[in-house]
């Protein structure tokens, strides 16, 4: 283990929880949700994804920096990752090199494929400034804009994590398809993932999604929802439905906040993690039937 991850593994200690090294990664319990009974937290200290954590139970992951802010954001007692005393943990390391593009005629054959399996066309791509990025020189993935940095989404069989931050900003902000779309909008509908949200667009739903998946809600995401009717539809999981219930009572508790709040129960198509996606694509679902789960919460 090198030095700075040495010193990562002595301030993961400070959380009071077991650690255990596997050799490629440091097990413990994850800080950020109830993870009482498995430890789910993954920090992986060697091989290509070295300095990237994952929980594999609520879905939070990222580089280094995001889960030392993560521990801010929940209130730990303890250093900062701009000042971390005795602990002492670097800067984390440049970002590999990642080159990302939005012009139609690169985009590889693989990633057109996928979209459309997920009910996004080119010209969607194109439209929710979608690109290609082709990360570290040999893992594809969809690059998801935000302002300052991208969401990198591995699709490809053989990527050992499902996405990324470039260049390791935090997600801070709500992502929404459709800013115009969302400022006046009546009803909004939340969803777990970038690409539920656009696909959710696509048909004529006004969409936000959780930046983080359900690692964590933010109480300053709250406001914009202000006289909106929210309908919170996240993957059908134990995870979507613990994220759900905190997201439902951080927005009923707000004053003012939401004309109404409502969870959306998706139906398990083909098991445990059916994502609003699935329900759209599926020939006995789709929008009507959306449509009409949401009708019945808000």
């Amino acid at each position: 283990m090198s030095l700075g991850m040495d010193k990562v593994s002595g301030y993961i200690e400070r959380l009071g929880a077991p650690v255990r090294n596997t050799g490629t990664n440091l097990v413990f319990y994850c800080p950020f949700h109830n993870d009482s009974r498995t430890p789910n937290m993954y920090v992986q200290i060697e091989g290509d994804w070295a300095g990237t954590f994952k929980c594999f139970a609520c879905g939070r992951g990222g580089g280094i920096r995001e889960f030392l802010e993560g521990l801010e954001s929940i209130g730990f007692d303890g250093p900062s990752h701009r000042n971390v005393g005795l602990i002492e943990v670097p800067s984390p390391p440049p970002p590999r090199p990642c080159g990302i593009t939005h012009e139609q005629d690169l985009f590889p054959e693989s990633m057109i494929e996928w979209l459309y399996n997920r009910g996004i066309r080119v010209a969607d791509a194109l439209r929710y400034k979608l690109g290609y990025a082709l990360y570290d020189n040999r893992y594809s993935a969809v690059a998801i804009s935000y302002d300052e940095h991208y969401k990198l989404r591995f699709y490809e069989p053989d990527a050992k994590v499902k996405w990324l931050l470039y260049p390791g900003y935090n997600n801070k902000d709500l992502y929404i398809p459709d800013p115009g779309a969302f400022q006046v909008a009546n009803f909004v509908l939340l969803c777990e993932g970038e690409l539920d949200a656009v696909r959710a667009n696509i048909v004529g739903f006004v969409t936000a999604s959780l930046p983080n998946g359900v690692g964590g809600w933010l109480y300053a995401w709250g406001p914009p929802f202000e006289g909106k009717r929210v309908a919170i539809c996240l993957d059908a999981d134990e995870p979507g439905r613990r994220a759900s219930e905190s997201i439902f009572a951080s927005l009923a508790g707000l004053t003012p906040g939401p004309a109404s709040v409502g969870i959306v129960s998706l139906p398990e198509l083909n098991g445990p993690g059916t994502d609003l996606t699935d329900v759209l694509n599926h020939p006995d679902y789709g929008e009507e039937a959306v449509r009409s789960l949401i009708g019945g919460v808000v």
